[in-house]
C-alpha cells in the first residue's frame, strides 16, 4: 500500500501501522478484562479521494482500477495471531460501503448466531 502522486510522508503507512496498534491495544485490554465477553473489530481506514487497486496479470503486465474500496492482509510474522485484514475505503462512496459492511455483519450474525 502506498500514498501515489504525493512527496510528504507515507500516510499510507503511516495511517495502517496507527490502526493496527490501537486494535491491538483493544484486543489486549479486553483479553485482560475478566468479563466474557466477543469483540469483532473492523479496521478501515477511509481516505479523501480516489483509491486505485493494482496487480500484476500473468502476462507481467499491470492492471490499474478504481475502486470504491480494497483490502490489504498485514502479516507482521508468520503467527496467525499477528496478521489482520485491513480495508481501506474511498470516502467517495462511504454510505455504500456501509451499508454493504452492515448487510455482510448482519448476514454472518444471522447465519452464526447459535454458535456464538
Amino acid at each position: 500500500m502506498v500514498t501515489a502522486f504525493n512527496e510528504s510522508k507515507d500516510l499510507a503507512y503511516f495511517a495502517s501501522k496507527s490502526l493496527l496498534n490501537a486494535c491491538n491495544y483493544l484486543v489486549e485490554k479486553s483479553n485482560n478484562s475478566k468479563l466474557k465477553f466477543c469483540n469483532i473489530y473492523i479496521p478501515v481506514i477511509i481516505i479523501e479521494g480516489i483509491l486505485y487497486e493494482s496487480f500484476l496479470k500473468n502476462n507481467g503486465t499491470l492492471s490499474l482500477s478504481k475502486v470504491n474500496y480494497s483490502t490489504i492482509a498485514n502479516t507482521k510474522s508468520f503467527d496467525d495471531s499477528a496478521s489482520s485484514i485491513l480495508t481501506i475505503a474511498s470516502s467517495l462512496k462511504l454510505n455504500n460501503f456501509i451499508k454493504e459492511l452492515r448487510n455482510n455483519n448482519d448476514t454472518f450474525f444471522d447465519k452464526f448466531i447459535e454458535l456464538l
